[in-house]
């Protein structure tokens, strides 16, 4: 059976050189032609309160840009709002680093981890793989809207590695919500006070049986020269 190239240098009388660049170059061109359309379902949204440039009508008979409306909202609320999409949450260290809260936050963490005795600088063995890491940028707010903290967490890329290579199992000791409601109603029915606690840095207070290596995190200058962490065992 004939390619199409040389189909089409028949109908128009070209060499099959000729007609395979017509060809194919014809064949992008109808490709790029296309209309692109947005996904249905981004349409049931409004991003930061303008409309869509799609100047294509909504498959939605409703669409929920042209019925949307702020009149009803509180002032409060609206000032709630306007302090959370004020501020922005880096996403690279690079980013972060230009805004002095979010470099002592950084430093704080580090400061942790330093003083958890959580890694040792050394040299990596041979034929051992450092896992790479990154850093996590989030802003807590309290219920009034007003911001909390800057939080920042150095954590490693873990699904780097192997199962049964790497590691043997996974799991995070995590109360479950029948327990706490267990609790409570216990307390209730026999009138009793309940005090509340948060741990810092709690991940850092369990045991690690592996041999793990992870690259020194951005911004973390160490004076010994070129060291992996080599994350220790008992990090209480």
């Amino acid at each position: 059976m004939p390619l199409p190239a040389f189909e089409y240098a028949q109908r128009q009388g070209e060499t099959p050189s000729e007609a395979v660049i017509h060809f194919y170059l014809e064949d992008q061109l109808r490709k790029s032609s296309s209309t692109v359309k947005e996904p249905v379902w981004i349409q049931d949204y409004v991003c930061n309160g303008s409309l869509t440039s799609s100047t294509s009508r909504p498959s939605c008979k409703y669409p929920m840009q042209e019925y949307l409306s702020h009149d009803g909202v509180s002032t409060k609320y609206t000032s709630y709002l306007s302090k959370i999409t004020s501020l922005k949450e880096p996403m690279s260290y690079e980013e972060a680093t230009t805004d002095p809260k979010w470099v002592e936050a950084m430093d704080q963490e580090l400061t942790a981890l330093k003083e958890n005795g959580t890694w040792s600088l050394v040299d990596l063995p041979t034929r051992k793989v450092s896992i790479s890491c990154k850093w996590i940028f989030k802003i807590k707010y309290k219920a009034n809207g007003e911001v909390e903290r800057f939080k920042v967490r150095f954590v490693e890329k873990g699904h780097n590695q192997i199962e049964g290579f790497d590691y043997q199992e996974t799991f995070s000791l995590v109360v479950k919500m029948v327990t706490v409601r267990v609790v409570l109603a216990l307390a209730a029915t026999h009138n009793l006070n309940l005090h509340q606690m948060d741990v810092y840095n709690a991940f850092l207070q369990g045991d690690l049986s592996e041999e793990v290596y992870m690259c020194l995190p951005q911004g973390f200058h160490s004076q010994r020269g070129k060291y992996v962490g080599c994350i220790n065992p008992f990090m209480d």
